[in-house]
């Protein structure tokens, strides 16, 4: 600690720099790299959460307290359109500056929720919450920022702009990717063409040493964009199966031009899943994935495998087969398991199973990337990190850990053979 970068750059931080040193070296890496990261632990915006020690009557006490403030002050007092309103105050002087002061607002704001992790203030799965709204507050604020900084010419028609994956869903985590999908109404010209240019190069600008928005996908053609108007969207779809998996993902982050491009997209999905090829290809596609959970101490760190993976693939499949269901049709998998709930599309049973396998995979991949066990098997990792992983997870015994993820992992595989076949 003596020796770091941070410590010589914030000695008066040491007990902040010693206990990141001690649970979570890639956030050792960011405070040396970054040592005014570290001062936002300074401010009241933290402070005022994580009272300090002596305040109450026993250390139990403080800490349901201190756990208590942070989870509503990050899950639901900060949201989204409060975001957005603290970013639109930021003083700049042009669109790089603006670009620059964002990326810094959501590196304290995202490091502020690393911290409450580590400190026991937050669970893993309540600190996705907030940090994909720092996401969307961001990136929607990003986008806007260019909108207004350059106006080019006219817009004929509406844009929309998405996010799909973990950052869409709830699961955001460290180095979170960035899916974005394009979307336009209208006439495609160069007008939208160039806009389309800046808002990817804004985005790219946005992700650069970004501690929550680490990586562009690599996953699909880049950066598609899609139109909404003329003839019918599926006959403008060369894979129309994949595009409505994606449409039940997305998670709008910005709009500009003509209002109502968020009810047209809406109407188009509609399109999509009254197809009933395309919904047969899309299930086709859900139904090929293994149905086997991998071995449990490394397939949880994949959200494409095993019981992470088994979830989504569930919630996908209520949704194709019951479009019609009010609350269904979310990003989040825990709302739409909550909502197939409260319709009896599954029984209390399995909601109860599939509610708890989400809020264990949310917080075991959460504390994983902070604590820098994600190349490394579960029963490798060191007691302390065992201890830390437990608690993150709920689990009584460091020992249970390995045990508790395997069960969940069976169980998930089988409510997925009972409800997708």
């Amino acid at each position: 600690v003596y020796d770091s970068a941070a410590y010589h750059a914030r000695p008066d931080a040491f007990e902040a720099i010693e206990r990141i040193h001690e649970t979570s070296p890639p956030l050792a890496t960011i405070i040396d790299d970054n040592p005014g990261l570290l001062d936002g632990l300074q401010t009241r915006e933290f402070t005022d959460l994580n009272l300090p020690r002596g305040f109450g009557p026993d250390a139990e006490f403080e800490a349901l307290a201190r756990r208590g403030l942070a989870r509503v002050y990050w899950t639901h007092e900060l949201h989204i359109d409060e975001m957005k309103a603290r970013i639109s105050d930021l003083p700049s002087r042009s669109f790089k500056e603006t670009a620059e002061t964002i990326r810094e607002w959501s590196n304290d704001k995202a490091f502020q929720v690393y911290m409450h992790v580590i400190l026991d203030n937050l669970m893993p799965a309540e600190a996705s919450i907030a940090l994909s709204n720092i996401a969307e507050a961001t990136i929607n604020s990003t986008l806007l920022a260019v909108h207004d900084n350059y106006r080019l010419q006219r817009i004929d028609g509406a844009i929309m702009v998405a996010v799909l994956g973990e950052l869409a869903s709830g699961d955001a985590l460290v180095d979170a990717e960035l899916d974005a999908l394009f979307i336009y109404e209208g006439t495609p010209d160069k007008t939208i063409e160039n806009l389309f240019d800046r808002y990817r190069k804004a985005l790219d600008m946005l992700s650069q040493d970004n501690l929550l928005i680490g990586r562009i996908t690599q996953s699909r053609k880049p950066w598609i964009a899609r139109s909404l108007d003329g003839s019918p969207m599926i006959r403008q779809l060369d894979d129309a199966g994949s595009v409505l998996l994606d449409s039940l993902s997305a998670r709008q982050v910005f709009t500009a031009g003509k209002m109502g491009i968020a009810e047209r997209f809406e109407e188009v999905r509609r399109e999509l899943l009254d197809n009933v090829e395309i919904r047969k290809t899309a299930l086709s596609r859900l139904r090929k994935t293994p149905l086997e959970p991998k071995e449990a101490k490394t397939s949880m760190l994949n959200p494409a495998s095993s019981g992470f993976h088994d979830l989504t693939v569930i919630v996908r499949h209520l949704q194709l087969n019951h479009p019609e269901t009010p609350g269904l049709l979310v990003p989040d998998s825990l709302s739409a398991i909550h909502a197939a709930r409260e319709r009896s599309l599954i029984s209390a049973k399995s909601a109860e199973h599939l509610e708890s396998a989400t809020l264990l995979w949310r917080n075991f991949r959460g504390i994983l990337s902070l604590i820098s066990a994600e190349e490394s098997e579960v029963t490798s990792t060191s007691v302390a990190e065992n201890s830390r992983i437990a608690r993150a997870c709920g689990i009584d015994k460091p020992g249970n850990v390995l045990p508790t993820i395997e069960k969940t992992a069976r169980i998930v595989a089988a409510e997925r053979k009972k409800l997708v076949g």
